[in-house]
């Protein structure tokens, strides 16, 4: 992208450590380069490697998490946790969140997060597994809830009551609890926006850099659940939309 000539290049997450040189050459080339979704610490250096970094407050958004699976379980559990990627920038950001609040708790964090390179169905493969090494799993903890539903369906095939889950709002989970949540009374989620619309800040950020303007746009964005299926608030409950594909966004 550099040597084709790109005035402004965005990097998500996923590929940030892989790629500190390449963009601290991309900036030296004249282009400006401008990390999303990586979490408050990503690798690398501000005004070397990149020029501005747009994300959501990940750790915030674990913690978000971790506090309501101590309101699901309502004492001691066992939780198993997911992540993407190994070594991913997200999973280590949220599980700085959550960690702390579950170890206060006294919850018990089967292992470290299951990698999956946020595959659906690498989740169900990975739990087909794990429920045979687990007699008792009572929470899913992801920060990606398509993702998570695969492990659900492995729950489902294997006959276990299904339990609670997190992560990223996606159409599916809502759809799937209006379906079953009164004979599975244990299924229960919390989700938080998966903040898709945040690469228009990057760009407006990144523009604005290259042009020489101010932007006085937060970079941070502090999250908020935006579903809890526990809460009496009746704008946090379930709404499954049928006009919507099931891994869909129902935030804004």
């Amino acid at each position: 992208m550099t040597a084709q000539g790109f005035d402004v290049i965005l990097v998500s997450f996923d590929f940030v450590q892989s790629n500190l040189r390449a963009m601290q050459a991309a900036r030296r080339a004249g282009a400006t380069v401008v990390l999303y979704n990586t979490g408050l610490n990503p690798p690398g250096e501000l005004g070397v490697n990149y020029d501005a970094v747009v994300t959501p407050d990940q750790q915030r958004m674990g913690k978000l998490w971790g506090e309501w699976v101590v309101k699901y379980l309502e004492g001691p559990g066992n939780v198993l946790p997911f992540g993407g990627t190994p070594g991913a920038q997200p999973t280590i950001s949220y599980m700085s969140g959550w960690r702390p609040v579950l170890d206060a708790a006294g919850i018990t964090v089967l292992q470290d997060p299951v990698v999956t390179n946020w595959d659906p169905a690498q989740y169900t493969t990975a739990t087909t597994a794990l429920l045979g090494k687990y007699d008792d799993i009572d929470m899913l903890l992801s920060d990606y809830i398509t993702g998570v539903m695969g492990a659900v369906r492995a729950f489902q095939a294997t006959g276990r009551p299904l339990v609670g889950v997190t992560g990223v709002d996606a159409n599916e989970v809502h759809c799937l609890w209006e379906q079953v949540h009164e004979k599975e009374p244990r299924f229960q989620f919390a989700t938080a926006t998966g903040a898709n619309w945040i690469t228009r800040l990057a760009l407006r950020k990144a523009l604005a850099s290259h042009n020489g303007i101010d932007n006085l746009e937060p970079s941070i964005v502090e999250v908020q659940l935006v579903a809890d299926s526990l809460s009496d608030d009746p704008a946090l409950r379930p709404h499954c939309d049928p006009d919507l594909p099931l891994d869909a966004s129902l935030a804004s």
